[in-house]
């Protein structure tokens, strides 16, 4: 009976070495994910805003600042 106590309390020391990692991915999961609720929006605040100025920005910047200069300069097309 002394081994299974052993092997019990090794098994829970791995599970909560284990568990800090899984909850590190789950909130980085979750923050990755869409809202789908103005709910969501306001519990995220100003970082949901930050992210989408910055993804319109970049992706704006790319199809109308970058895509035509490399045209006009003959190294894209």
């Amino acid at each position: 009976m002394g081994l299974g106590r052993y092997m019990r309390q090794e098994a829970l020391a791995e599970r909560a070495a284990v568990q800090p990692e899984a909850a590190e991915k789950k909130k980085r999961r979750r923050f990755l994910k869409f809202p789908k609720s103005w709910g969501e929006v306001k519990k995220l605040g100003w970082k949901f805003v930050t992210a989408f100025i910055l993804f319109y920005l970049v992706r704006d910047t790319i199809l109308y600042i970058l895509i035509p200069y490399l045209i006009a300069k003959g190294l894209f097309f």
